[in-house]
């Protein structure tokens, strides 16, 4: 008997020796990293060149750009690692004292292209990463037509699926199901944990989430701040949650931020403190949105408004008002070119068209391209100057000009001829008259040909 155990047990750890000489290796992608020729994703080890190669996330001078090529099956990430699964691309820790972050500056196309059965494993220690998902840290970087199906993520600080901290950057066309957790989160979100100065749109979120007693998470967006804008994006997932406080799409939203055109339901047993967001502060503003009060178990938008903060035309619906297309029309929701509604897709509720809202992006830009494009501006909110970066895909004619909140100009920076690349122009907050400008919220518009794109930027004396 008891060389049979000895046997026995020799067997199982061949297999287990076997399992993990399958680990998938690193495999530098096809591509060079630019914008005519970016790297193609198209295998699990090309996505783990990625994630555990820092040298090819970028610099702020200098962005990568990378193009999935094809569906990656991720679920052996589970024995990556000692346990700890995927590495995120872009990563910050603290120590309670120190903390580290190398973002990714880049541009990430997912096409559209699934990553299914990612698993990363990051729970509370001394010194832990801060930032989990997929990517843990992004800045001046465009993540589009992501696909994160079955995700398993558990963070400690801010944890989010598609990104966990985004700062001056664009998110758009897409979307993220599976599982969220956290043992000790203070941002957590099912789609994104933390922003600041970052656009989000043409989104969604079907995940589970789990959280810690003393987290305070939303649905979509743990923490949305800095002048941030989330448009036409929902939550249909669920929460299951020892947390007291839960925010239905967003567990903040303050400094100058908006969200609009969203809508929340929720497939899980815990009930929500606010249908929409927990606090809505610091002259931030939400609109024109809605969640059901049955699913939610909250007939209240919102727990804390405050500080000249806006909410205009949000509305709690019943089930059967959420699956009818007139709910939206109604309130000037587009059926036509973003949502659709179909009683087999969604559970019946509205749905983002993501396959023709693919290149929203480029069409936003005025080019089919995304050749021309505003990157953001830094540090945003600023005092007394900020630097706008932007990019051209052509030698061409660059005009970028600044105006207030009530859309009167205030000053043209630049009006030249520029050459390809990535440029950047010196804003010093002051008119056309030399005369420094009160503090508040202004917009930059560039216009290059016929093509026009404005960001919000903030002033605070």
């Amino acid at each position: 008997m008891f060389i049979k155990r000895i046997i026995l047990l020799i067997f199982f750890m061949m297999i287990f020796l076997v399992i993990l000489s399958a680990e998938t290796l690193i495999e530098q992608p096809l591509g060079a990293g630019t914008e005519a020729n970016p790297f193609q994703i198209s295998s699990l080890g090309n996505l783990r060149w990625l994630s555990e190669t820092p040298d090819a996330w970028g610099t702020q001078d200098e962005k990568v750009y990378y193009l999935q090529t094809a569906n990656i099956d991720a679920s052996e990430t589970i024995l990556w690692n000692e346990g700890a699964g995927f590495s995120t691309i872009g990563t910050n820790y603290y120590n309670g004292f120190d903390s580290y972050t190398q973002y990714f500056y880049g541009n990430y196309d997912g096409n559209g292209f699934s990553i299914k059965g990612i698993y990363i494993n990051k729970p509370f220690v001394h010194i832990r990463q801060t930032s989990v998902g997929l990517f843990g840290a992004i800045r001046y970087s465009r993540i589009v037509g992501v696909v994160l199906e079955d995700a398993d993520i558990l963070g400690a600080w801010s944890t989010g699926t598609v990104v966990a901290w985004a700062a001056d950057s664009y998110i758009g066309t897409s979307s993220a199901s599976g599982i969220v957790r956290s043992d000790r989160a203070v941002y957590i979100g099912g789609f994104i944990a933390s922003t600041s100065n970052t656009t989000i749109e043409y989104c969604y979120s079907t995940v589970n989430i789990i959280t810690a007693s003393e987290a305070s998470p939303g649905g979509f967006v743990g923490a949305l701040h800095n002048g941030s804008t989330v448009n036409n994006s929902y939550f249909n997932g669920s929460f299951l949650s020892d947390s007291g406080t839960i925010g239905g799409f967003a567990g903040q939203v303050m400094n100058n931020s908006q969200i609009q055109n969203v809508y929340v339901n929720n497939n899980g047993l815990a009930e929500m403190s606010a249908g929409l967001s927990l606090a809505l502060i610091s002259s931030s503003s939400f609109l024109n949105s809605f969640w059901n009060p049955i699913s939610t178990g909250s007939q209240e938008p919102f727990l804390n408004v405050s500080n000249n903060s806006t909410e205009t035309d949000n509305f709690p619906l019943t089930i059967t008002e959420m699956m009818t297309m007139s709910t939206y029309t109604n309130n000037g929701w587009d059926f036509e070119n973003i949502w659709d509604i179909k009683p087999e897709i969604n559970g019946g509720l509205p749905y983002l068209r993501l396959s023709s809202l693919v290149n929203e992006y480029d069409k936003i830009k005025g080019t089919l391209s995304i050749s021309s494009y505003l990157i953001g501006n830094f540090p945003n909110p600023f005092n007394p100057e900020t630097e706008i970066r932007y990019s051209i895909g052509n030698d061409e004619n660059v005009s970028i000009t600044i105006y207030n909140i009530r859309g009167q100009k205030v000053k043209n920076i630049l009006n030249r001829f520029m050459e390809k690349g990535e440029h950047s122009v010196i804003w010093n907050g002051t008119d056309e008259n030399g005369k420094y400008v009160s503090s508040g919220v202004y917009f930059y518009q560039m216009r290059v040909e016929d093509n026009i794109e404005t960001q919000k930027m903030i002033l605070l004396k």
